[in-house]
């Protein structure tokens, strides 16, 4: 009985060995997916919170509100700018150059006419907005002072004077 329970104990040392094996595997495939993920989502931009976005082309809408900001853009620096029909959803915008993106995201909190602010966010994996949303909570908890993406990353700074952390 001990020599058949010994080969059991081995063998599940063994399978707990492949367990483990195949799991690391597997985080490693789902960063590297997520990582080709955000890659494509590069030159996307997000605007939320437009109070007029479902008037009118899209394409129209985004570029008459960058050039209200002042970011000179025209419909052919942009791929596409999808609305969905729900009533307040956001707008995906996919830039053609990376250096609009950068012009456009500096005006992350902007004012309009009237009442409304609009909001410009990286577009990020569901994986980095799982990340972000825990970072948020975080901050709310008042355990951190900051939590913002940047790149593509989200980041979380406990104070002015610490080092931001990945």
């Amino acid at each position: 009985m001990t020599s058949e329970y010994r080969a059991m104990k081995k063998q599940l040392v063994e399978q707990n060995k492949e367990l483990l094996s195949a799991n690391a595997r597997i985080k490693t495939l789902e960063e590297k997916f997520d990582s080709l993920g955000q890659e494509i989502r590069e030159k996307n931009i997000v605007l939320m919170n437009d109070p007029a976005q479902n008037q009118g082309n899209s394409k129209e809408l985004v570029t008459n509100i960058f050039n209200g900001l002042g970011v000179e853009i025209s419909d052919i620096d942009f791929e596409s700018a999808r609305i969905t029909n729900n009533i307040n959803a956001p707008i995906l915008i996919k830039l053609r150059k990376i250096e609009k993106e950068i012009g456009c995201l500096k005006m992350r909190h902007c004012g309009l006419a009237g009442d409304s602010v609009i909001y410009f966010i990286e577009d990020i994996t569901h994986y980095k907005q799982m990340l972000h949303s825990k970072a948020r909570q975080l901050k709310k908890e008042n355990r951190f002072k900051y939590a913002w993406v940047k790149d593509g990353n989200v980041y979380l700074r406990k104070n002015d004077d610490a080092r931001q952390i990945q």
